[in-house]
């Protein structure tokens, strides 16, 4: 379930992967991050990125980043970013890049597993 907007209360487990090509059946890495500075840090941030965007981009086979966060062991929601983009609650992309859609995307990039090379 998308996430229906970025303003949650918190949740007490995220799993985060990524993707090569969004078509790839399984992810390239994957990790459950329980810690709570990095949850709260998610959570933080997600909460002052705009709910809407303002653009509809055509995806291509890019690489995704994916966050589904769990509250008391059940799925709350998941968002995902598109070769380095936030899609929005509303499923639009933001037309100027916030400063927060980056620092989310660096947060979860560190942390999964470092990338293999070959």
């Amino acid at each position: 379930m998308y996430l229906e907007t970025f303003r949650i209360g918190g949740c007490d487990k995220a799993v985060v992967s990524r993707r090569r090509k969004m078509s790839d059946r399984k992810p390239a890495a994957a990790r459950e991050v329980t810690d709570r500075a990095a949850l709260d840090e998610i959570i933080s941030l997600l909460g002052r990125l705009p709910e809407k965007g303002e653009e509809m981009i055509k995806m291509g086979d890019v690489e995704t980043v994916d966050a589904v966060l769990h509250s008391e062991s059940r799925e709350i929601g998941n968002f995902t970013f598109y070769a380095g983009r936030l899609k929005a609650p509303d499923t639009a992309f933001y037309s100027d890049p916030h400063p927060e859609e980056a620092q989310l995307l660096a947060l979860l990039r560190s942390l999964l597993p470092p990338k293999r090379r070959g």
